[in-house]
């Protein structure tokens, strides 16, 4: 899409700058990137913000391999993907975390309870034990590439859900 049909869809009114959102998160979410500085995959994430205070929402992720199978989790909304190679279950894991929360926001009721759904604790253990270690290899001087970077994605309006109690 074109920059000029951008700004007439967006000049068009909101339903269209959706269509165009919905349109740009279909494309995002189907590769990985990179990041520039270190070549790590990342993990795009939806952009949601806390309809009272505005507040960003924090989703974590991560990625590890097992038993020679990867592995990709969204601790925040409890979701779980299993690919190939590890591009392959961050692709997986990504159309999982766009998808529940377009089924959530759309159902046009209350998020309570479903964004954020937290996983279990053994996640966050997990989550937390690779994120002290892998800060603790970059202090000695190691390069671990063991946590993948959530980033959220980019030229898409933030969805606003009930966040704050």
């Amino acid at each position: 899409m074109t920059t000029l049909s951008t700004e007439k869809s967006l000049a068009a009114g909101p339903l269209n700058a959706k269509a165009r959102d919905s349109e740009v998160i279909e494309e995002a979410i189907q590769t990985v990137k990179y990041c520039r500085c270190c070549a790590e995959p990342m993990i795009l994430v939806p952009r949601l913000v806390c309809s009272r205070c505005s507040a960003p929402m924090d989703i974590k992720c991560q990625v590890y391999q097992s038993k020679g199978v990867w592995y990709a989790e969204c601790l925040t909304f409890n979701l779980l993907s299993k690919g190939e190679s590890k591009d392959d279950a961050i692709r997986r894991i990504q159309i999982a975390m766009f998808s529940y929360i377009a089924v959530v926001v759309d159902g046009n009721e209350s998020t309570r309870g479903l964004i954020p759904r937290p996983a279990p604790l053994s996640s966050w253990v997990r989550y937390y034990a690779h994120e002290a270690l892998g800060r603790l290899a970059y202090l000695i001087g190691r390069k671990i590439p063991l946590m993948i970077r959530s980033v959220p994605i980019e030229d898409v309006a933030a969805e606003k859900i009930l966040h704050c109690p």
